[in-house]
């Protein structure tokens, strides 16, 4: 059928040679510049240093500390003057692309486990991980999003056909099961095949997050109680297998919520600390703007001179009257003025003479 059809190039069938299996890492190893020099992992948090290059932020802090006297730069080896780094924003956005685009073909290559063992049955005798999870380890390497979660309509634009419509019409009625799925990550379906126990063991050995709920909030460990509880005394073999899987999970599940406590810890600081910087910047702003209106007022006050307080309203003529400190006339004008003075006074007199002698 159509849905068989869509599935079958995600299928992890054996690989044919050692060529075979290195060809198909290649295909899903990220680029060079997705790369951090240090860890030769894909980024995660990238910072540019100083000399030009990129690397993990956690690792280079701790290449910085590790450093005695002169820094160098891990990559080129040249000194450091400087220690500050820059969150390269470009090559975080790609590797997160890169990450979910692993993410989705690991959902995808579980998905179908899950469904060859609850959809199908499990009638094929053919066994469904002849690669022995390599496929499933080679994408975990790569840097695969373990936290993506599955959805139909994820999984239908991803391959092109609607799970839920073609199940239900052409398996019978196993759309129940693929609600039940919705929301799970690709370590939670495995689980929920209730087969796999080497698969989801290598999922854990790769740190994958086993606190993400689906859609009915069910986490992993839920999931695993759950099928403990479904077996019968006569599987003791297999529960206590599954009682170690369990065991495992609680230790990864405290490991992962100190890890966020962590996270949420370093962020609530930065935060802080990014609001003090803004906080001071404001006030230095503050205070700038303060110191040049002072000086642009001292300015007017050396060119009009220093007001008293007076009567009246300003630009009142009346009040300017009053004020005691209105600043003298330069020289030149004052000698000009007295000059005129002089001279008027001069005119009037000899006017004066003439009319008293002609009278």
């Amino acid at each position: 059928n159509n849905v068989a059809l869509a599935l079958e190039p995600w299928e992890c069938p054996a690989f044919q040679n050692d060529d075979d299996f290195d060809a198909y890492v290649d295909s899903i190893s990220p680029k060079r510049e997705l790369i951090c020099p240090i860890t030769q992992e894909l980024f995660d948090e990238p910072v540019v240093c100083q000399d030009g290059h990129s690397y993990e932020k956690a690792s280079l802090i701790r290449w910085f500390r590790s450093s005695s006297g002169i820094i160098r730069s891990p990559l080129t080896s040249d000194i450091l003057t400087s220690q500050k780094i820059i969150p390269n924003r470009a090559i975080q956005n790609l590797a997160k692309e890169y990450r979910e685009k692993l993410g989705t073909e690991l959902l995808m290559r579980c998905y179908v486990l899950y469904r060859k063992r609850i959809v199908d049955g499990g009638n094929n005798n053919a066994n469904p991980v002849g690669d022995d999870g390599k496929r499933i380890a080679a994408l975990l390497d790569a840097g695969a999003d373990t936290s993506m979660r599955f959805t139909s309509q994820l999984a239908g634009d991803f391959l092109g056909v609607n799970l839920f419509s073609t199940i239900d019409i052409e398996e019978g009625g196993h759309g129940m099961a693929n609600q039940e799925i919705e929301g799970s990550t690709a370590l939670l379906l495995l689980i929920q095949s209730r087969q796999f126990l080497n698969l989801c063991r290598i999922f854990l050995d790769h740190d994958a997050s086993v606190l993400v709920p689906n859609e009915q909030g069910k986490t992993c460990l839920e999931a695993a109680e759950e099928i403990i509880s479904l077996m019968g005394r006569n599987n003791s073999t297999q529960k206590h297998e599954w009682v170690q899987l369990i065991e495992e999970i609680k230790r990864k599940a405290e490991l992962e919520k100190e890890k966020l406590e962590q996270l949420r810890e370093r962020r609530t600081s930065e935060n802080r600390r990014n609001r003090d910087v803004q906080a001071q910047r404001s006030r230095l702003a503050t205070a700038a703007r303060n110191n040049n209106n002072n000086n642009n007022q001292n300015t007017i006050r050396s060119e009009l001179g220093v007001l008293e307080d007076g009567w009246g309203y300003f630009p009142s003529l009346v009040a300017l009257q009053f004020q005691s400190s209105i600043p003298q006339p330069p020289s030149s004008i004052s000698v000009y003025e007295q000059n005129e003075k002089l001279r008027h006074k001069r005119i009037m007199t000899i006017l004066f003479s003439i009319l008293v002698f002609f009278w």
